[in-house]
């Protein structure tokens, strides 16, 4: 195709890309976007519209290859203009619900694009690991340092190791909503694939932290939950810290060829980073826990409502931690029973015992339950929070142990709480440390843990550490 095919360029101007950008209209009509790059840049860019083959032959809302060549402006990539508004500025003015929607749209697309199977030639032989010390070390040696930074410097060199641990994945490489199309059937398309690569799938997320919060919280939340199908992994969340806290320096320095402004921009960034993630002594960011915080409420079953209790108690991925007492899949026998154990035994007897369910505000959905009740050989309250395993890796353990602690303690006025579990359920064991609870032994291979009621209620029942799977009731026994 010639530039003589074209009735009319307009510039695009967007991005950080050198490449020089115009919306073509051709004579048939199309819009297109026209890509030109230096003719030294042809290998690279041979290989990125291959990529975009790739990419488009998967089925992915992106840019279609239409011609790739070289000319006389150099190398020549015409693709076709996906229509519709920068997503970036389209998110402010939706609603909450529909940025978490679009998320979540942004992850599953996201998701598809990391089971493109890699070619063998373009398996990476080495990790980034090295590079990422290289490009801190240059940060280090720049005049654009802020002050304060050495915890964060030390954070990403003690950590490095956490990257690069899962097979390399093709990467779209710059995937944030700056480079997504909000299209008019409200759908997305997805741009700019100048910076794709094969690499860790979980560096993909670090630009949440940086471009992504700042333009919509819930669209950020939205595409963690759909990638990870609402069960984000604790291995994950420390991974993304390291790359975040890496991203944070370096594009400090990176920045710089850009000007001042560009560098102030990175640097309130970092700043924003340093908050969200305490100083880097927490692995989840403030922005997350507290979007999911709060959208819990206690609700008091009624009988009728046993239905979702014997399906939690009958699901073996809800119950598979129980396999090793209630073989082979850990699910209760008789769940029926149970619930008229429950009905009987421990609804509506505070302060001996209590039982709610945990239901969404948002939709009434329930999503797991919570108990308490009293064990009088020990003078103490046996607990227990249970998450449905579709719920799981949003954050409801957390918000479901504060609630049940806050009922006992300040509601019921109990004096002692006591839970056990398998040490190696981490995700349980750190949001129980976190809200204050102390170990107090070890029986049958279980950690035990009790949390007082003034040791709770003078420490403002902190639980800002993790996001756990679910914290269950004490091992070898069943529920109610």
């Amino acid at each position: 195709m010639k530039r003589t095919d074209f009735i009319s360029a307009v510039p695009v101007n967007k991005g950080w890309s050198r490449d020089r950008k115009y919306r073509v209209r051709t004579a048939d009509g199309r819009d297109c976007l026209l890509r030109l790059s230096d003719a030294a840049k042809y290998e690279s860019k041979k290989r990125e519209y291959e990529i975009i083959q790739k990419y488009a032959a998967a089925g992915l809302p992106v840019s279609q290859p239409i011609e790739f060549s070289l000319c006389e402006d150099g190398v020549f990539m015409l693709l076709s203009w996906v229509e519709g508004e920068d997503l970036e500025t389209v998110l402010p003015t939706l609603s909450e619900a529909e940025q978490y929607r679009l998320g979540r749209s942004a992850g599953r697309i996201l998701k598809q694009i990391h089971s493109i199977p890699v070619d063998p030639t373009d398996q990476p032989q080495t990790t980034k690991r090295e590079h990422k010390l290289r490009q801190l070390s240059q940060y280090e040696q720049s005049q654009v340092r802020i002050e304060g930074d050495e915890r964060l410097v030390q954070y990403v060199k003690e950590n490095i190791g956490l990257i690069w641990r899962l097979s390399p994945v093709y990467q779209h490489g710059d995937f944030h909503p700056g480079n997504l199309v909000y299209r008019p059937d409200g759908s997305i398309g997805v741009i700019d694939f100048n910076r794709w690569k094969v690499g860790d799938p979980y560096e993909e997320f670090y630009k949440l932290q940086s471009f992504g919060r700042e333009v919509s919280i819930p669209y950020c939340v939205g595409q963690l939950d759909a990638y990870f199908d609402g069960n984000v992994p604790e291995d994950f969340w420390r991974t993304l810290a390291v790359y975040v806290a890496h991203a944070s320096l370096f594009s400090i320095k990176w920045a710089e060829q850009f000007g001042k402004q560009e560098v102030d921009g990175m640097i309130r960034r970092c700043r924003v980073a340093r908050e969200d993630y305490d100083g880097f002594r927490t692995a989840i960011p403030r922005w997350y826990t507290e979007f999911h915080r709060d959208e819990l409420q206690l609700y008091l079953p009624k009988r009728e409502d046993g239905w979702f209790y014997v399906k939690m108690l009958s699901d073996p991925a809800t119950m598979a931690y129980n396999a090793p007492w209630f073989p082979p899949d850990g699910c209760i026998p008789n769940a029926e029973a149970g619930w008229e154990r429950v009905c009987k035994s421990l609804i509506g007897h505070e302060p001996v015992s209590f039982f709610a369910f945990l239901q969404r505000k948002t939709d009434g959905v329930f999503v797991g339950d919570v108990n308490y009740h009293y064990t009088p050989d020990k003078g103490w309250w046996d607990m227990g929070v249970l998450i449905d395993a579709q719920e799981r890796g949003k954050g409801y353990g957390r918000q479901g142990l504060r609630l049940l602690l806050d009922q006992a303690f300040r509601v019921d006025g109990i004096s002692r709480l006591h839970n056990n579990f398998e040490r190696s359920r981490e995700a349980a064991y750190h949001i129980h440390k976190a809200a204050g609870f102390r170990e107090v032994g070890e029986e049958n291979g279980c950690v035990q843990l009790e949390l007082m009621k003034d040791d709770y209620i003078g420490s403002a029942g902190s639980l800002a550490v993790t996001n756990a799977p679910s914290a269950r009731r004490p091992c070898k026994s069943s529920k109610g």
